[in-house]
């Protein structure tokens, strides 16, 4: 017997009512008694069940939008990453949507996924020879977070290989990860300006940035940002635009023509741009701001070749030029600034640079090289340089490394504690000490293949709607071998940042076959880049 569908809408309705009474007598209770923390978690865990219901394979888009947040979410029971708790809800996700037979897609298996499975393997055996557990437990070594970000890495790789998306989608999907990034880090300026916000802030997210600001004091808690600083202070690194500078770089330079973004005839968007530089520039990272004139390079030559890498490449050495050029007569530069634009050769400068701000960037270079020649050609910081000692350390090596971040430590102490840390600030070193010099082979295996594998992609979509964002996300991975190489590369970072990336090169892929074979079907062809705006 079928039920009269009115009746069945009725049924529903009581069925709500009762649940939602229900659950508003036990959150008043639990308001009662002051139990905020779990009430959080219910609601996050009600809006997680009822966005799965609603969106179903489409919460694939977490993991993208999720990736740049490596702060903790604090209320969770254990601690994971925003980034690996997007995965997380999505693997969960997918998981259901290909019991239920809502996803069906089969992924191909080629030369790349052999080679990224080759590199989990090989980082699982080094696991395997030097255990590793966490600071809570009772092993003799510990430090293990870097495999959990591997597994997650792999996770994110699992699930994106697996699905396809409308082009509409795709086109939107930087935005969010952008606008994300852009709400994190106002709600980081307010916190800054509003210091009564820290404590609930850190009992949330612990990847705020806190500062001292007016001579008032904010404890940075478990803060990523890397301890207190003082605004008002002239050697102050405001590193919480490190990362909007970075993705907004790609943004724009995937979106738009970059040398178009100089122009200000086009004025939008050459006020974004220049706020993205200004933001860098604070942060005081040199090696954001090379990351930034490589997507400005890299978007000029996917879009018009060799002649516009040269036009560019001339381009930001007037604006650099310009920039200095006014230190000193309009304006002061901050320390962080003059820090940032010490990447620029002495013979190149207008004007002459702090010398403390200078001397400050090439010591922290001194100081990386000297990490480097002691690890590799000595037995201190390394044991098997052949096959890798792993990760982590001596549980009594990570209590003094974590009493020495609270208090302060010396320049010496400092090198000391990040080497015996494995934080060696260079790719293919860490990688030495994780894995090996076979792990570091197959870990460039991979990575010049998923460049070449990106390169191509990003010439296939060229006359598609699909081109800003697989320029979004493939000049990353175009990019990465150099920056792993020589500038800020680190194992536990790259593998996982390689799975991810992997997976979205298949969405990106499996997305242009449909496209493809849609258009074939209705006898069009792609629309041009230009007819759409993008690249203009």
């Amino acid at each position: 017997m079928q039920l009269d569908p009115r009746f069945q809408e009725r049924i529903a309705i009581i069925v709500t009512v009762i649940v939602g009474i229900l659950g508003a007598i036990i959150l008043g209770k639990m308001t009662a008694q002051g139990q905020t923390g779990t009430i959080a978690l219910l609601t996050l865990g009600a809006v997680g069940v009822a966005s799965l219901i609603h969106f179903r394979e489409r919460v694939w888009v977490l993991i993208p939008v999720c990736w740049p947040f490596y702060g903790s979410v604090s209320l969770l029971p254990v601690p994971l990453a925003v980034k690996d708790l997007g995965v997380a809800i999505a693997f969960g996700a997918i998981v259901i949507c290909i019991t239920l037979k809502i996803v069906r897609f089969k992924p191909r298996f080629t030369y790349l996924d052999a080679l990224f499975y080759l590199n989990v393997v090989w980082l699982f055996s080094a696991f395997i020879r030097n255990p590793v557990g966490f600071y809570l437990s009772d092993s003799e070594r510990v430090g293990g977070r870097p495999y959990v970000s591997a597994v997650f890495g792999f996770l994110a790789y699992w699930v994106l290989c697996r699905l396809k998306t409308e082009t509409a989608r795709m086109r939107r999907v930087p935005m969010y990860a952008l606008g994300a990034i852009i709400v994190l880090v106002c709600l980081n300026v307010l916190i800054v300006f509003v210091p009564s916000l820290a404590d609930y802030a850190a009992q949330i997210y612990n990847g705020f940035d806190f500062y001292y600001i007016d001579g008032t004091m904010m404890d940075n808690g478990t803060g990523a940002g890397g301890g207190r600083v003082a605004l008002e202070s002239d050697t102050a690194r405001v590193e919480m635009f490190r990362d909007i500078g970075k993705y907004s770089a790609i943004f724009l330079c995937a979106y738009f023509y970059p040398p178009t973004l100089l122009n200000p005839v086009k004025w939008r968007r050459s006020i974004a741009f220049f706020a993205t530089g200004l933001g860098l520039l604070l942060s005081g990272f040199r090696s954001f701001l090379v990351y930034a004139g490589g997507m400005f390079l890299l978007g000029s030559f996917f879009r018009k070749g060799w002649v516009s890498v040269i036009r560019s490449a001339a381009s930001s050495i007037v604006m650099l030029f310009i920039v200095m050029l006014g230190h000193g007569t309009l304006y002061e530069l901050p320390f962080a600034a003059q820090r940032a634009l010490a990447v620029v050769p002495k013979s190149m400068r207008p004007v002459e640079l702090s010398e403390r701000a200078v001397a400050d960037g090439e010591s922290s270079t001194d100081w990386r090289v000297e990490m480097w020649i002691l690890a590799l050609t000595t037995d201190r910081y390394i044991s098997d340089k052949l096959m890798g000692d792993g990760f982590g350390m001596d549980k009594q090596q990570q209590t003094a490394y974590q009493k020495a971040a609270v208090r302060g430590v010396s320049y010496e102490e400092a090198q000391e504690h990040m080497a015996i840390a494995g934080e060696f600030h260079s790719g293919p070193v860490s990688t030495v000490r994780v894995v090996g010099y076979i792990g570091l082979v197959f870990i460039y295996l991979l990575l010049l293949a998923m460049a070449y594998h990106a390169a191509k992609l990003i010439r296939r979509s060229k006359e598609t709607p699909m081109f800003a964002p697989v320029l979004f996300f493939c000049m990353p991975i175009v990019f990465e071998p150099f920056w792993f190489t020589f500038v800020f590369g680190a194992y536990g970072m790259a593998l996982p940042f390689l799975g991810f990336s992997l997976g979205m090169m298949k969405v990106i892929e499996n997305s242009l076959n449909d496209l493809a074979a849609t258009s074939h079907r209705m006898g069009n062809h792609f629309p041009a880049a230009r007819e759409l705006g993008i690249g203009a």
